[in-house]
């Protein structure tokens, strides 16, 4: 996750644009589950996360992943 949201924050600033990078599986240990995070970068290179809402079947049958908040 570290050189994720480093390359994406890079590209960011470089080109001065929004960028919407898609999701990530990241664990959350007080949950102990997968969970789903859509990361979203500014022109400044300043990040947010966002949980992924509306898991798909496979996501969530098969994967065991779960929806959340970020």
């Amino acid at each position: 996750m570290p050189q994720f949201i480093q390359l994406f924050s890079k590209l960011a600033r470089e080109h001065e644009i929004y960028i919407v990078a898609g999701t990530i599986q990241v664990f959350d240990p007080d949950r102990d589950k997968d969970l789903q995070r859509l990361a979203f970068f500014s022109p400044s290179g300043a990040h947010g996360v966002q949980g992924e809402m509306h898991m798909t079947r496979f996501e969530a049958e098969e994967w065991d992943i779960c929806r959340g908040s970020a």
